[in-house]
């Protein structure tokens, strides 16, 4: 009978459970950045080595991702917590916004864009969506956009008297 299991100090795995979402974003081999909360100060580089099965609610569904660390340090401990970055596509001079403000019906994409003191539909095209954000073409960087819509937003006006609103940002 087994007492203790020493752990092989030479092949640092971490484990996280990653929403459905993102699952077509990433594959085997490809390479993270990882931050040891107990260690903020130091980047650590990895790869992810398997993609586990998905499971969860249908509300919210994960999925287990194994990273090998590339160099592992004397001081990891087993229980150790990591934040995992994976950059999966860099878009030069992208225009984002919060994934709220975009609106899709009867096969249209569109946003409501401010015009004088009210908002209108404008049409746009999505580039790509994550679970926060999604990134368009159509619109100008700085043009304001409502974060509700306002048919919605004039039968429930916020505390403010108005519904949210923010300016379209170009980032990469």
């Amino acid at each position: 009978m087994a007492v203790a299991q020493i752990p092989d100090l030479n092949s640092w795995e971490i484990r996280a459970q990653i929403s459905e979402l993102d699952r077509g974003h990433l594959a085997q081999g490809q390479t993270a950045e990882m931050t040891v909360v107990a260690m903020p100060e130091r980047r650590f580089t990895g790869k992810i080595k398997s993609l586990g099965g998905t499971n969860g609610p249908q509300w919210d569904r994960k999925f287990e991702c194994l990273f090998a660390l590339t160099e592992p340090v004397k001081e990891f401990r087993p229980g150790m917590s990591a934040r995992i970055l994976i950059t999966t596509q860099v878009l030069k001079n992208a225009l984002w916004l919060p994934s709220q403000a975009l609106f899709e019906s009867d096969g249209r994409t569109f946003v409501y864009v401010r015009k004088g003191d009210s908002f209108t539909p404008a049409d746009v095209q999505l580039v790509r969506r994550s679970e926060s954000q999604v990134v368009i073409t159509g619109l100008r960087e700085g043009q304001i956009v409502s974060m509700a819509s306002p048919e919605q937003s004039s039968k429930k006006k916020d505390a403010a008297g108005q519904g949210g609103a923010l300016k379209a940002l170009k980032g990469s």
